[in-house]
């Protein structure tokens, strides 16, 4: 019946089943099974239970006469369960698995292995049917579809400036120290400390203290101090949380985009804390708008150089009309252009030279056309 086994043969089952093979502390009562085959042997178990030729009671007997019980064997049988358990998951396995069941039942109250390890590792349903679970498999399920959906897609609800301001003003107290409490060598560590503890207890947005960082190095750009708070956020949101302080102004009732903000960025650059091309997407204009603008603002200035010293023979005298020098000819001729973030993003005065260099290609323009280029 059992000539598949290579262990468990009839007759070590018939032994078994009438209790003619008994555990013993002193040693184990079945020879032969070793740290090589001990797999192959609980396989050949479970087995012979689910074919009704092993008793379920007596499986725990056969466990512990042939191997030492510890937490190795424990996992070990964990799995060997889980195994056998979905390959006897048909319609007409349903008497074999019911055997199964009441073998891992024994094996739990006998201590051959712990729920636990087979709650981790065994199909819900399997759990169900030996009573590892509460409820039934289909309440299971939905239990954890919410507790699933809880961890892993449910957004954390920070809190925002517009709702409760104490935990950012901290932050911000914390950032502009100044005397001996001022942010330096000394005292960069315990910044740091304060500034985790602060996001833990007011549950602050880890993106918004960033941005209170950078506000107050942007206003402190000699203290390269604030660098070292830097590593406590995701470097790939730094660009993006950079970029969106330029797209600020960009908005039409918004002024020019002060120069702090581009040292601020061409430190950031420098210091290889953000990259160019990452911030590249966040400055306006775009690479095609800025050669339309560069184009019209080469043509009225060729405009405005071809009417100096033109006499219109049309219009009059020289006596009847005004005097108009030059220089206020081209000036009255000259439309203000529109900010190019660009151009300004890295200046060559705080380091970024290589940076700004590296946008002359891109827009098709010299260094002679930008101040930036050559401050």
């Amino acid at each position: 019946m059992n000539d598949e086994f290579v262990y468990v043969k009839d007759n070590l089952i018939s032994k078994l089943n009438s209790d003619k093979i008994v555990a013993s502390e002193a040693g184990p009562t079945i020879s032969g099974i070793n740290a090589t085959n001990v797999k192959q042997y609980l396989m050949e178990l479970c087995w012979a239970v689910a074919k009704a030729s092993l008793l379920p009671e007596k499986f725990v007997i056969a466990v512990k006469a042939a191997v030492k019980v510890d937490a190795e064997l424990h996992s070990l049988l964990a799995d060997v369960i889980w195994y056998i358990g979905v390959a006897l998951d048909t319609a007409d396995s349903v008497e074999a698995r019911g055997r199964l069941v009441e073998a891992t039942k024994e094996a739990i109250q006998g201590a051959v292995t712990t729920a636990r390890l087979l709650q981790e590792r065994c199909e819900v349903e399997f759990l169900a049917e030996t009573g590892l679970i509460v409820g039934n498999s289909t309440i299971f399920h939905k239990k954890e579809i919410r507790v699933n959906t809880r961890l892993l897609y449910t957004q954390n609800k920070f809190n925002l400036l517009r709702e409760e301001s104490e935990g950012y003003s901290k932050v911000v107290t914390t950032l502009n120290q100044f005397g001996v409490d001022a942010l330096c060598d000394d005292t960069v560590k315990a910044t740091i400390r304060t500034i985790q503890s602060l996001i833990g207890y007011f549950d602050l947005d880890p993106n918004r203290v960033f941005g209170l960082i950078l506000d107050s190095f942007e206003q402190q750009p000699e203290n390269g101090n604030y660098l070292k708070l830097l590593p406590l956020f995701p470097k790939k949101n730094m660009p993006h949380i950079l970029g969106f302080k330029f797209q600020y102004y960009q908005r039409p009732d918004v002024g020019q985009c002060p120069m702090s903000l581009y040292r601020l960025a061409a430190e950031l650059i420098s210091s290889g804390v953000v990259s160019l091309d990452s911030l590249y997407g966040h400055l306006a204009p775009s690479d095609a708008d800025a050669l339309e603008q560069r184009d019209a603002s080469i043509e009225r200035r060729l405009e405005a150089a071809r009417k100096i010293g033109v006499i219109n023979l049309a219009s009059g005298s020289e006596e009847e009309k005004p005097e108009v020098p030059h220089e206020k000819v081209a000036m009255t001729e000259e439309q203000p252009e529109e900010e190019n973030q660009k151009y300004g993003s890295p200046p060559a005065g705080t380091g970024g030279f290589t940076a700004a260099r590296a946008l002359v290609p891109r827009s098709g323009a010299g260094p002679s056309e930008c101040c930036s280029f050559s401050a």
